[in-house]
C-alpha cells in the first residue's frame, strides 16, 4: 500500500476473533512478517493497548506503539479461545438435543446452593474452569420467532443423511434414504435472550422439552397444531418478558442447556 508521503508500505489482514465478537488485525511492515507462522484457529494472540477503527461494519484492530502482542500466551484464556475455535470450524447441529445424561431437567438446581448468575458471570466460569455447572439465569426474551418460522414451514427441525429438515409439525421425511424423522422445536423459536451484562443467541441455546413447556404452557409437539393467530398471541405475550432459567453448562456440549423455566 502507499501512504500519503508516497511511501511504499507492506500490509497483511487477519480475521481474529473470540467469544465475543469477530474484527480484522492489520500488520505492517516488519510486524507482518510474524504473522507467516500464524496457524488458523491455532494461535492465539493477547494484544495489550492496541487501536481500534469502528467506523466500518467490521471493526479493525492494529498496533501503535504502545501495543504489546503475546502469541500463544500462557493464560486459560488460551485454552478456551482454542476451543472456541475447534467448536466453530467443526459442523454445527441442525438442532441438538438436550444432554440429558448431563442435566436431568427433573434435578438439575435442586440443592441446597441455588446460584444466580448473569451471562456475564457464566461466561467468566466456562471459560476459566472445565468442570460442569448449573444455575440460574435471569433474563429478558428479546427476540421471538414464531410467525416467521412459522411462515417459512421451520418450526420444527433435525436432520438426517447430513442434511437439514424443516417442517410446521414435529414429524418429517429424509429426502436421501426416505425414512421418517422425529422433528424437535427449533431453537430458533426464542431468538435472543438478554440480561444487565450480555446477550445469547438462538445459537447457544438447547432447550429441554420441560422448558418448552414451562415457556409455553404445552409440550413442544403440540405448538404444531397452533393456528398462526395463537401463534401470533404467544409471540406478543413472550416478548421483553422477564424469565427464569435453570441452565446447566458443559464444555463437551458447548451450548447454554436449558432445563427449566420459571416466569
Amino acid at each position: 500500500m502507499t501512504r500519503k508521503s508516497s511511501s511504499r508500505s507492506y500490509a497483511i489482514h487477519i480475521d481474529v476473533l473470540d467469544n465475543t465478537a469477530e474484527a480484522t488485525l492489520t500488520l505492517f511492515d516488519t510486524a507482518s512478517q510474524s504473522a507467516t507462522s500464524f496457524q488458523p484457529s491455532q494461535t492465539v494472540l493477547l494484544l495489550t493497548t492496541p487501536g481500534i477503527n469502528t467506523s466500518t461494519n467490521r471493526p479493525t484492530v492494529y498496533i501503535n506503539a504502545n501495543t504489546l502482542i503475546e502469541i500463544n500466551p500462557s493464560i486459560p484464556e488460551t485454552t478456551s479461545i482454542r476451543k472456541l475455535a475447534a467448536r466453530l470450524t467443526q459442523k454445527t447441529p441442525t438442532n441438538p438435543p438436550y444432554p440429558t445424561t448431563i442435566f436431568n431437567p427433573q434435578i438439575i438446581a435442586t440443592g441446597s446452593v441455588r446460584a444466580l448468575y448473569t451471562l456475564a458471570d457464566l461466561d467468566s466460569q466456562a471459560r476459566s474452569s472445565s468442570e460442569a455447572f448449573d444455575g440460574y439465569l435471569s433474563v429478558l426474551i428479546l427476540d421471538v420467532g414464531f410467525t416467521r418460522l412459522h411462515g417459512r414451514n421451520m418450526l420444527f427441525s433435525d436432520e438426517c443423511c447430513g442434511q437439514s429438515i424443516y417442517k410446521n409439525e414435529a414429524l418429517g421425511f429424509c429426502t436421501w434414504c426416505e425414512s421418517a424423522v422425529d422433528l424437535r422445536l427449533d431453537p430458533a423459536v426464542i431468538g435472543a435472550v438478554v440480561d444487565e451484562t450480555g446477550r445469547v443467541d438462538a445459537g447457544g441455546l438447547v432447550w429441554s422439552d420441560d422448558a418448552w413447556q414451562g415457556i409455553f404452557g404445552r409440550m413442544p409437539d403440540e405448538v404444531g397444531g397452533l393456528t398462526i393467530d395463537v401463534l401470533r398471541e404467544i409471540e406478543k405475550d413472550l416478548m421483553m418478558k422477564r424469565v427464569t432459567l435453570v441452565f446447566g453448562w458443559a464444555e463437551e456440549v458447548g451450548r447454554i442447556a436449558i432445563a427449566r423455566v420459571m416466569l
